[in-house]
């Protein structure tokens, strides 16, 4: 008899141990399979996955993309910040590859974009001296044989503005209600007659001075000197001496190289530069270098 009640209290205590550590082998698989590790982002616990898989295809469930997309699914459910986070980074790859785009169709704008140039350009040059290629300022179109001295007569342009494929500086002269270049030739502006292209000189230097072209910025309301004008209207790269230029210029005018600021000239002596930079520009004509 005392055998037999032994033998029933160890059989409840033995179903009460065995019910404990099933207990705690299941909550152990729970934790697997939710931990997360923060150092790297990932979740620990692959090969407990299948407690995850709630509803899925026994099948299935070893399948790499599957098991993949289910910890994904956990993680954010825990950290949907960071899913937000990604659609960002996703949105930011995008507008930066735009401007890229943008550029290259604002470099397709620019190859296509053709100057207008109103009016008829001149079809004579009779006041200017020929040259045959080779003489000193002898200066030619591509394929002739011969040319004339300077560019400056034969393109009824004195003070040789160069020329822009966009029109950039057309735009100051005709703004400051000067006539509109009629073309180009040798990388500088076409006038119409002699008269336009005198004009367009003084609406050009009047541009600069009231702070219209970019270049000049440091010449805003004609506060600059002869000398920072000419450091950028005669440079250097372009086969000029601004020094020597901007001398020039200010002795034909009676001026200080350094202090008559360019508003001043253009208010009382705009002719008078015009002549001056004619004539440093090398405007040859038949009656002599104007």
């Amino acid at each position: 008899m005392k055998r037999k009640k032994y033998i029933l209290l160890i059989i409840p205590v033995m179903l009460i141990v065995v019910a404990v550590l099933f207990f705690f082998t299941l909550r152990r698989e729970n934790l697997t399979v939710t931990e997360i590790d923060d150092s790297n982002n990932s979740i620990i616990g692959i090969e407990d996955i299948d407690i995850a898989y709630n509803g899925f295809d026994p099948a299935e469930k070893f399948n790499e993309d599957t098991i993949t997309k289910s910890i994904e699914e956990i993680y954010l459910k825990e950290h949907p910040f960071d899913k937000i986070n990604t659609a960002d980074e996703e949105v930011a790859e995008e507008e930066e590859d735009e401007p890229e785009e943008n550029a290259e169709v604002e470099e397709e704008i620019s190859e296509e974009e053709e100057p207008f140039f109103p009016g008829a350009c001149p079809t004579q040059t009779l006041g200017c001296v020929p040259c045959a290629i080779g003489e000193p300022y002898c200066r030619y179109e591509q394929g002739q044989e011969s040319g004339y001295l300077g560019w400056a007569c034969q393109n009824n342009n004195p003070s040789n503005i160069r020329y822009d494929s966009g029109g950039y500086r057309a735009g100051i002269i005709t703004s400051m209600g000067g006539p509109a270049p009629c073309g180009d030739k040798g990388g500088f502006l076409v006038f119409s007659t002699y008269q336009d292209g005198r004009n367009g000189a003084k609406a050009y230097i009047s541009g600069i001075s009231a702070g219209l072209h970019s270049s000049y910025h440091f010449c805003g309301d004609g506060n600059c000197s002869l000398r920072d004008f000419f450091s950028k209207y005669a440079p250097a790269g372009d086969q000029n001496d601004p020094t020597s230029y901007s001398n020039y210029i200010a002795d034909c005018l009676g001026v200080s190289v350094d202090e008559t600021p360019l508003r001043w000239i253009v208010e009382n002596k705009l002719d008078d530069m015009v002549d001056a930079i004619q004539h440093k520009e090398g405007y040859f004509t038949k009656d002599g270098m104007l």
